[in-house]
């Protein structure tokens, strides 16, 4: 089949052709193809997955970081916890030291009073005994009148 150039003439070969522009790389104003058009599909997608991985990326270091000042105030705490607890077998120290030495006051005082009642009854026994036998100097106070 022949082809005809824009004049209408024949031409025998494809040198003779005029290059035609694809409508797709050209634009309504005639400029040529945008930026995004010429870069293969294949590094648009291995852009956004990588975009997407530096996003899951920056996430995973925020918790990171979060979760080491968890672990840094936590460490803190069990600082707290085992100060308290060293105090804690200090006070209890404290207080088995003070429960035998009340153990003891009360020991004592039962001792002591032990005495008290020996030496009550002991007085008693010589009070009962000094009181049937009146002495002589007794009975002259009583029987005198006081002088003015």
């Amino acid at each position: 089949m022949p082809a005809f150039d824009e004049n209408g003439k024949q031409t025998s070969g494809a040198a003779d052709l005029p290059d035609l522009q694809d409508p797709d790389d050209v634009s309504t104003g005639g400029k040529q193809k945008s930026f995004f058009k010429k870069i293969p599909m294949a590094s648009v997608i291995l852009a956004a997955i990588v975009v997407i991985f530096l996003v899951v990326a920056a996430m995973l270091a925020s918790k990171v970081n979060s979760l080491s000042q968890e672990v840094a105030a936590l460490s803190n705490v069990k600082k707290q916890l085992a100060s308290a607890q060293t105090k804690l077998k200090e006070a209890n120290t404290e207080q088995e030291k003070l429960n035998a030495e009340l153990t003891q006051v009360k020991g004592e005082l039962e001792t002591v009073k032990a005495q008290k009642d020996d030496l009550d009854a002991q007085l008693q026994k010589l009070q009962a005994k000094k009181k049937p036998q009146s002495t002589p100097a007794t009975k002259k106070l009583n029987g005198h009148p006081k002088k003015n």
